[in-house]
């Protein structure tokens, strides 16, 4: 399988910055204000020269939400595990079930409850 991407018909372009398992990221306390039950790991940031985006993993509990907020920037979600529900600019609620996930355009307003795991 390896041997259809060599060198010869493969032009590679940059070097792998970061390979690790999630659980080698600390998981921090988010200072945001307004957040219940929620923590982080910053798989790819800034720190690791990643301009443009960022990768974050969110933990969160049952009950556990972030606040009505919004961003100048477009955002992905992917459930992993559980259910919950998100809000939009216009109060409609929509339901999200593990792996699914949501695109939020640039100025989306938006809130995520996490109703339960399973």
């Amino acid at each position: 399988m390896l041997e259809d991407y060599s060198s010869e018909k493969l032009q590679v372009t940059g070097d792998i910055v970061k390979h690790v398992h999630y659980t080698e990221v600390e998981l921090e306390e988010p200072s945001e204000k307004g957040l219940k039950d929620i923590r982080v790991r910053w798989l790819i940031s800034k720190k690791d020269g990643a301009e443009n985006f960022a990768m974050r993993l969110f933990e969160i509990q049952p009950g556990g939400y972030s606040p009505l907020h919004q961003h100048n920037w477009e955002h992905e979600v992917f459930i992993l595990e559980g259910n919950g529900v998100t809000q939009d600019k216009d109060n409609k609620n929509r339901s999200n079930k593990e792996m699914y996930y949501l695109f939020h355009l640039w100025n989306g307003i938006n809130l995520l409850i996490l109703e339960k795991r399973f």
